[in-house]
């Protein structure tokens, strides 16, 4: 008899380890799958804000061509440097901000159950553009020197091809 109950409890142990062990699968699941939910929802967070900063920059880079446009209006061609060098300025910046819709409409287009090759791929595709978008956008950089050029200074003063010529070609 003693025999049979040492079976007995052994038994009712092993049943309860192995309740133990399903309920320990279950758990070990419920935590995955609560880590990568949370994993996704930081990644979301992230990427939504970057599209809203981007979102923020195309409202005023819109603002700032059409500012732009509109110095160009009032200059009615007096100085032509300064239409040609604010003209080229608001150029470079609307290039950015077609730029930074297609940012948007990439971080739009990452889906979050698709392969993560792919979801690399956009976020790396989207890194390059971002990094070759800052390139573009030093490009107006010598135009913020030409814009008070003058024919008069051109031809009367040495100072200007000693000095701001040069300067604006660095």
């Amino acid at each position: 008899m003693e025999d049979q109950e040492l079976k007995e409890i052994w038994a009712a142990y092993d049943k309860k380890l192995e309740e133990a062990k399903v309920l320990n699968l279950q758990s070990w699941a419920l935590n995955l799958q609560c880590f990568e939910e949370l994993q996704t929802h930081k990644a979301k967070s992230k990427l939504s804000s970057l599209a809203n900063f981007k979102l923020g920059v195309i409202v005023l880079g819109i603002v700032y061509v059409l500012l732009l446009a509109l110095l160009v209006y009032g200059n009615h061609g007096k100085n032509i440097f300064f239409a040609v060098s604010m003209s080229m300025i608001a150029l470079i910046t609307t290039i950015a901000i077609a730029v930074y819709i297609k940012h948007i409409v990439i971080i739009r287009q990452i889906n979050y159950s698709d392969s993560i090759t792919d979801t690399q791929e956009k976020l790396s595709a989207l890194q390059s553009s971002t990094i070759d978008i800052g390139r573009i956008l030093w490009l107006q950089l010598p135009f913020w020197s030409t814009f008070f050029w003058s024919t008069e200074w051109m031809m009367k003063d040495i100072k200007f091809w000693l000095v701001a010529f040069p300067i604006a070609l660095l």
